[in-house]
């Protein structure tokens, strides 16, 4: 929105919540398009917001898929799969025999990709409430439910965690290191993260980044030509980047069970 505000386009942002009754949020749509609009850009797939803009001659840029509708100039997909498809490969290939999906059941990721190469995955739901009222709440809940399994025995350790979200790996990895549990020489840790956030940890770990700044200026940059008379190609691709730790391949976990010295971060 910052780039087309500063290229002198005005911008309407035009949430529609799916909680809201349909015919509220197309009356709401129907609307604001009174006005006149150069281009509209799509953040979800939603067939009745398309054939309202395509009634109404606004052209647009859909998303997932390019649709065979009068106005539809191109998509924007969000891709996860490749990077997830990467960091499963790369799990395979150093030999990793067992890992842990831990976080939002709603966001398992990367069972699939695992299972699809043979590795054993396990998936633990953390049970956390997805409309949190603030990030720190899951991430001391994800702690607490870490710390508490925890106290219980370390037999179910697997030799890589995966957390599908930045706020559960936060919480997790501090229940981890309280508990003297060493990154990655006791388990191996990979995890979803934002660049210029989080999980911000002093240890190597395996990222599934997401940059929205970087994934943002290239959505910019395309519609900016776009509206400028250039042609808007299909599929233009965002998403997040696999960022490998930079382990060596044929390093394996030692034991979960060593009690060295781990530097404890406070929650």
């Amino acid at each position: 929105i910052h780039r087309l505000l500063s290229a002198g386009y005005q911008v309407v942002k035009l949430p529609m919540l799916v909680d809201v009754p349909k015919r509220i949020r197309m009356a709401s749509l129907e609307s604001v398009l009174r006005h006149h609009f150069d281009l509209a850009i799509l953040t979800n797939e939603a067939a009745e917001i398309e054939r309202a803009l395509s009634a109404h001659g606004v052209k647009f840029i859909a998303s997932g898929t390019v649709r065979s509708i009068p106005g539809c100039l191109g998509c924007i997909r969000l891709d996860f799969d490749t990077a997830l498809g990467e960091l499963a490969a790369s799990v395979r290939r150093r030999g990793i025999g067992s890992v842990m999906e831990v976080g939002f059941a709603s966001n398992m990721c990367l069972t699939p990709h695992l299972r699809r190469l043979g590795v054993a995955v396990r998936q633990w739901d953390l049970d956390l409430p997805i409309d949190s009222p603030a990030p720190a709440v899951v991430e001391r809940m994800a702690m607490e439910k870490v710390r508490a399994r925890l106290a219980r025995g370390r037999g179910w350790l697997p030799e890589m965690f995966f957390f599908n979200d930045d706020y559960v790996g936060e919480g997790a990895l501090k229940a981890l290191s309280a508990a003297g549990i060493r990154i990655p020489r006791d388990v191996r840790v990979s995890t979803w993260a934002n660049a210029g956030s989080g999980p911000v940890w002093p240890d190597p770990l395996d990222l599934i980044r997401m940059d929205p700044k970087a994934n943002g200026d290239r959505v910019a940059d395309r519609v900016l030509a776009c509206l400028a008379g250039t042609e808007f190609h299909e599929g233009l691709v965002k998403g997040p980047e696999f960022v490998p730790a930079g382990f060596a391949d044929d390093f394996h976990p030692s034991s979960n069970t060593s009690k060295g010295k781990a530097v404890k971060h406070e929650p």
